[in-house]
């Protein structure tokens, strides 16, 4: 068998030479900065499409009533002191509840399940009860005049 002479060797990766570890390192500092640019851009991209969009939701509210609601001084300041019956009016002056049905009606086509879920959603962000709800032992909103069938479910109210 032969053996290697010293100048066979530097046909050889040798991590062990300083000018190799350099441009290893030096190669690989652009790609690490690309794909975390990359990410970055596609993250904050995809986050701005999903909102402008109106398909993103932040704890069921679509993210442009979000958006809308802390640009509206009136609400704000009802929210912040925490005078729900005002901050319940004036979503009701700037079309909050008809926006967020809409935007649930194709999901929930009962409209009593509906108004119940969108009460439920004012319920848990401002402490809002509406006229015709209660709040039961689980913290959620029933309707007043309704009654539990067998199975635990809530029967429409009587007409």
């Amino acid at each position: 068998m032969k053996s290697r002479s010293k100048s066979n060797k530097k046909k050889y990766f040798d991590l062990s030479d300083p000018a190799r570890k350099k441009k290893k390192f030096s190669f690989k500092l652009p790609w690490v900065f690309f794909l975390i640019l990359a990410s970055s851009i596609g993250l904050i991209g995809g986050t701005g499409l999903l909102l402008s969009t109106g398909m993103m939701t932040v704890g069921g509210i679509p993210a442009s009533m979000i958006t809308r609601f802390i640009q509206d001084p009136v609400a704000m300041e009802a929210f912040t002191s925490g005078n729900r019956k005002r901050l319940h009016e004036r979503l009701q002056e700037l079309g909050f509840e008809e926006e967020i049905k809409d935007y649930y009606r194709p999901r929930i086509s009962d409209e009593v399940e509906l108004d119940r879920y969108i009460h439920q959603l004012m319920y848990y962000w401002s402490g809002y009860v509406g006229d015709n709800y209660m709040v039961n032992s689980q913290k959620e909103l029933v309707l007043k005049s309704s009654r539990p069938n067998r199975v635990g479910r809530e029967l429409e109210p009587k007409k």
